[in-house]
């Protein structure tokens, strides 16, 4: 017959078991460090792709910050961005590498832009980041404001290409945590599919190629 200090003993080894296996089950679901939004639109031999994502987490992702719109004290100063923005995009991903079929290609900057994180402007498809890239929505304040209050987009494009091709976006490796992205992708601006994709700290983006109609007839 065992001794209530030898069972209440074994149940308490249990539990702290049980306790440390939920705890490593947890360290694998654990929220990420923020979420990125991206919209790929394929359409003839154009291929152009938008992120947006928190103002904070760009420099992390890409390797270093936008040059150009921050002051002495690292806050944003918004009244810059009327300066044009294509240099300081082109410039951001400069320690980025792009691929489209396997073959190395050149993206160039269309435009970047901040918004105020709390009044988002639509990022559903193609349209609606081209105007977010354009427009911001941030009201000029007396001051330089906090970026850590804003969302940033980027935009870029290769022409021409094949744009039917698979692309890999490959990212410095910057010592960030890893993060996830959810990707939606335009053909001839129709919505074509959405994924989700976790993105390690150095790892690459990868969007498949389009269907076409060859592959959808042979199932593909």
């Amino acid at each position: 017959m065992r001794k209530p200090f030898e069972t209440g003993t074994q149940n308490n080894i249990y539990l702290y078991m049980r306790i440390a296996l939920l705890a490593l089950l947890a360290s694998f679901y654990a929220p990420l460090a923020y979420a990125g939004e991206i919209v790929v639109s394929r359409e003839g031999s154009g291929y152009a792709i938008y992120v947006r994502m928190p103002y904070a987490e760009v420099a992390p992702l890409f390797g270093q910050a936008p040059e150009g719109f921050t002051d002495e004290q690292g806050r944003l100063a918004v009244e810059k961005l009327s300066n044009g923005t294509f240099d300081a995009a082109d410039d951001l991903i400069a320690d980025v590498g792009f691929e489209l079929g396997g073959a190395p290609v050149a993206f160039e900057a269309m435009s970047m832009m901040v918004h105020q994180a709390a009044t988002p402007v639509p990022f559903d498809d193609p349209i609606a980041a081209q105007v977010a890239i354009a427009v911001c929505n941030v009201p000029l304040p007396e001051g330089p404001i906090d970026p850590t209050a804003l969302t940033w987009i980027g935009g870029w494009f290769a022409y021409p290409v094949a744009s039917d091709e698979a692309l890999r976006i490959q990212f410095p490796q910057t010592g960030r945590d890893a993060t996830e992205f959810s990707v939606v992708v335009f053909d001839d601006g129709e919505f074509e599919q959405q994924f989700d994709v976790r993105l390690k700290d150095g790892g690459a983006l990868a969007v498949p190629d389009a269907p076409g109609w060859w592959r959808t007839l042979i199932g593909g």
